[in-house]
């Protein structure tokens, strides 16, 4: 009957190790997406604004 007990804790470790890599998981890829979003918005931002700033350069010439 021990070895039965064992294996059942056993499995429960196994499966809440498997739902931490989950969530963990989760985590990271939602970090990931986020900083590329800051990444690609700030991009746009910062061309856009001097897009800006150099538009009234090209109507000089």
């Amino acid at each position: 009957m021990p070895n039965n007990n064992n294996q059942t804790d056993i499995n429960k470790a196994i499966d809440v190790c498997m739902e931490e890599h989950k969530t963990l998981r989760t985590e990271i890829l939602q970090t990931i997406q986020n900083r590329t979003n800051v990444i690609v918005f700030g991009g746009a931002l910062v061309l856009t604004l001097l897009g800006i700033g150099i538009s009234p350069i090209a109507n000089l010439i």
